[in-house]
């Protein structure tokens, strides 16, 4: 399957990189720049030995919302040229960012929110002739899932303090995924009557702590761990400072500890399954649709 993967423009994801604007992903040799800041990072030989699906891998820096929308539809509009093999092109979109950074949130939710509105998105299948489905988008933060969370534990519900001071972070994941319901496409050409839409599946992620948890990615593997971080009252996040006397290592200390974490998965907008991903274990973004 191809894959584009959008990433925050941030020097904690970049410095994992080999070099400014250039993005390999942990495949070896050199990247092919893309029009719009598309980076062809592997061929499929190289996707399928990474542990994914043969196909196209591209990346791009998040820059804005715009941007980000017209690199989706540049994509999907590289990827679908004819000649073609296939009825239908299938590919899925990776968000890699970070949850406590709103701007950035904002702009995938925007890109999202816009993305239907794009004729040259709209007319993509019948001007290249093909289907296109968008069959899986990952939500990829630390949290993703805040709001499955926070509906599924009873004692957040409980707690009214708490939830005040959670209510941006809900609210920011609940717009950013029934946002990703965009990419439903029309299931043409041809047409069919009544005109029927395929959905894209849409998957979250949570430790099932808002607070603590948080996820790792390395490089395609997604693993929950919990970090020691509190929430204030107006629902800023601060590091609990390290205890005087420990044994452990700042690095050590701030990386946290492993723990298990779920996978939410939607169809549309419509929760359909979830997935356990035990301590110290991993899931594969490339092929762990479910």
């Amino acid at each position: 399957m191809h894959t584009l993967i959008v990433l925050q423009n941030d020097k904690k994801v970049k410095q994992r990189l080999p070099r400014e604007g250039r993005l390999e992903f942990g495949i070896a040799g050199s990247p092919i720049t893309y029009k719009l800041q598309v980076h062809t990072a592997g061929t499929p030989a190289a996707i399928t030995a990474l542990g994914g699906l043969s196909g196209a891998l591209g990346a791009a820096y998040l820059d804005s919302a715009n941007r980000m929308r017209r690199t989706i539809v540049a994509f999907a509009d590289w990827i679908s040229q004819p000649p073609h093999t296939v009825d239908v092109v299938e590919f899925q979109v990776i968000f890699i960012f970070h949850q406590m950074t709103g701007g950035t949130a904002k702009d995938i939710t925007r890109a999202l929110g816009t993305l239907d509105g794009d004729a040259d998105w709209r007319n993509l299948p019948d001007r290249n002739h093909v289907g296109i489905r968008v069959r899986r988008c990952w939500l990829l933060s630390c949290e993703s899932g805040t709001d499955q969370a926070a509906a599924d534990d009873p004692n957040l519900a409980g707690n009214p303090a708490l939830m005040r001071s959670l209510r941006r972070w809900i609210d920011q994941a609940q717009s950013m995924r029934l946002a990703a319901a965009a990419f439903t496409t029309e299931q043409k050409p041809p047409p069919a009557n009544p005109k029927q839409y395929w959905l894209p599946f849409i998957y979250t992620f949570s430790s099932g702590d808002p607070v603590t948890g948080s996820t790792v990615l390395f490089p395609e593997r997604v693993s929950f761990r919990r970090l020691p971080y509190t929430i204030t009252p107006n629902g800023d996040f601060e590091k609990i400072p390290k205890p005087a006397g420990g044994t452990q290592t700042d690095e050590e200390y701030e990386n946290g500890t492993s723990t298990a974490g779920k996978i939410y998965k939607y169809e549309g907008a419509t929760k359909v399954d979830e997935r356990i991903v035990p301590a110290n274990a991993e899931a594969n973004v490339l092929t762990g649709g479910f």
